[in-house]
């Protein structure tokens, strides 16, 4: 999915993901819009919102632009059969 981060502030922590289109190519594409992220990562769902970046440009001038606040939720489950039948880019 890319990388998630949370700050050490006990008060008032952030929480950062960083997915990439490769991997996600139906995440969010400008602030506020809907999308869905494919990840394993459990704590995505607990203690949002999180706060979304995402990759623009070439690899070699990369920036990350400011993309909203999200919360997540599970909206379904995936069998290995159809994760594997994704693009080679999002099976890694």
């Amino acid at each position: 999915m890319g990388l998630l981060w949370v700050s050490k502030s006990k008060r008032n922590p952030l929480r950062v993901m960083m997915p990439t289109y490769e991997v996600n190519p139906e995440m969010p594409r400008a602030p506020g819009e809907p999308g869905i992220l494919l990840s394993c990562r459990e704590e995505m769902c607990k203690n949002g919102p999180w706060t979304l970046f995402v990759k623009v440009g070439e690899i070699k001038a990369v920036r990350w632009n400011y993309a909203g606040e999200y919360i997540s939720q599970t909206v379904g489950r995936m069998s290995k059969e159809d994760f594997h039948s994704q693009d080679a880019a999002v099976c890694g």
